[in-house]
């Protein structure tokens, strides 16, 4: 994590125990043998199982598995959490998710900027991401300035307040917020704000039609 206004990078996982990591790397392992094309991932503070190129059915039943057996041991003796995403099982550090980076981050703007973040702009398309978009959702930011935002099929569930079916609909939506136009490097227009001014989108933000085609409604979704 990088706090406002530093360069420096902080390892919140520092003074963690990381032995639960070679449980983990074993089950993983044992689960990678048994599906094809399955393969481990090892990140700062995670240990993921990807299983996107592997036969899906295949995949999907052996991910339910490993998940069961990770909770039933690493799960209960270690404070880590097993979480599914977009085809992958992966484990970490309780306190390390992106809720919990996105409170950090909120709470330090407070304290050591002196105030609260005025705009906050947040987007994911992964499950994982609804971590930051329940604790901004619950954070004590004002709510008319606070946009979570999913990416991805509209009939996704999710915490988001706030949907986009492409992530080049993100860009164009952030060019905008900038100041520029909609059709930011060819990628097409983009409904996305009502409103012409700076102002209008940080405090007037009416309707968000982030849904091509979908008629103003001035609803999240």
């Amino acid at each position: 994590m990088r706090h406002p206004g530093s360069q420096e990078w902080e390892n919140l996982a520092e003074q963690f125990d990381m032995g639960w990591q070679k449980e983990v790397m074993e089950c993983f392992q044992k689960y990678t043998e048994k599906t094809p094309g399955s393969f481990i991932e090892r990140k700062r503070c995670a240990l993921t199982w990807h299983y996107r190129p592997s036969n899906p059915e295949l995949g999907e039943r052996m991910s339910r598995e490993c998940q069961k057996e990770l909770m039933a041991t690493v799960g209960k003796a270690w404070d880590v959490e097993v979480m599914t995403g977009k085809a992958n099982l992966e484990v970490r550090p309780t306190f390390i998710n992106k809720g919990s980076i996105a409170k950090r981050l909120v709470d330090a703007y407070g304290k050591e900027v002196g105030q609260a973040p005025e705009f906050t702009f947040c987007a994911g398309d992964d499950t994982t991401d609804e971590d930051m978009f329940r604790s901004l959702n619950n954070s004590e930011l004002n709510v008319n300035h606070v946009f979570t935002v999913t990416v991805g099929a509209s009939s996704k569930p999710t915490l988001a307040q706030w949907h986009l079916l492409e992530p080049m609909d993100v860009i164009s939506s952030i060019a905008l917020l900038g100041g520029g136009d909609t059709n930011v490097a060819d990628l097409g227009p983009v409904g996305v704000i009502e409103g012409k001014s700076r102002e209008d989108m940080m405090g007037k933000i009416e309707a968000l039609d982030m849904i091509p085609g979908a008629p103003s409604t001035g609803e999240g979704r």
